[in-house]
């Protein structure tokens, strides 16, 4: 039932005109999270600074292009000195590589709700070929201002810190600092209606 409401939310959208809309993201209901162990117990962190744009209709996948921008400097794990060692030289070197920024390539449709980015992640001066899954939580005219759409996507994946660069010495080699990172992107955006023409 779910993927049948999902699929005719995106015929609905489609006939709204969502073709190559730009998306503007709402910052205050958006966030880019993330964990790693130290040892064996996870440590929870947030990038409170980042900006995007994405040209994305759901309905056309193929001609989406999705760029983002993070502020390494806004990492914030709820802890000064780890904040203060995570921009250090040891880790992100935040005065030499002071953006991570993601950049797609390609889009592709999975499910009717579940899609599939392809592009170039780049963190600490190093440029990685990702695939990042995302999913549509919802989409449609917004409920409270009418002449917007509304759209929620949310996006789980793994990297690892050292395919990057990221922690040099005895982080690379002890369990001290794991280096698989488990990240959440949630991003709600907003777009104005663009009627058919009759």
């Amino acid at each position: 039932m779910k993927a049948f409401i999902n699929l005719v939310l995106l015929v609905v959208l489609f006939a709204l005109g969502a073709q190559a809309q730009t998306w503007s993201i709402d910052y205050a209901h958006s966030s880019i999270n993330f964990s790693i162990n130290h040892y064996f117990t996870p440590v929870y962190g947030r990038f409170q600074r980042f900006s995007g744009k994405m040209d994305f209709d759901p309905a056309n996948p193929k001609e989406a292009k999705i760029d983002f921008s993070t502020d390494i400097e806004s990492v914030n794990t709820d802890n000064v000195k780890r904040d203060n060692d995570l921009l250090s030289a040891h880790f992100f070197d935040a005065k030499r590589f002071p953006k991570m920024t993601l950049r797609s390539t390609s889009v592709e449709r999975i499910s009717e709700s579940n899609f599939r980015l392809l592009g170039q992640l780049s963190i600490h001066g190093l440029t990685r070929d990702v695939e990042i899954p995302f999913k549509i939580m919802g989409f449609g005219e917004h409920p409270v201002k009418k002449s917007l759409n509304l759209i929620g996507l949310k996006s789980e994946f793994k990297i690892s810190r050292t395919d990057y660069g990221v922690g040099s010495g005895d982080w690379m080699n002890t369990l001290v600092v794991g280096d698989e990172v488990s990240v959440v992107i949630v991003i709600e955006a907003t777009t104005m209606q663009i009627k058919n023409p009759k």
